[in-house]
């Protein structure tokens, strides 16, 4: 089976936890994250993603 790409649009939390959520579901898939700003807005939960790289 070949890989999901999945896109994200929107850096604010919505836009994260979707990102994060679909890695979950479907850790092999491809997910990108599209956001105007120039840093996305990381919610709590997020920081440790972020900080550990994931």
């Amino acid at each position: 089976m070949a890989s999901k790409r999945i896109v994200a649009i929107g850096g604010s939390e919505a836009g994260i936890s979707a990102a994060l959520r679909a890695r979950a579901l479907d850790p092999d898939s491809e997910v990108t994250v599209v956001a105007a700003d120039d840093y996305p807005n990381f919610s709590i939960c997020g920081i440790p993603y972020y900080v550990s790289g994931r």
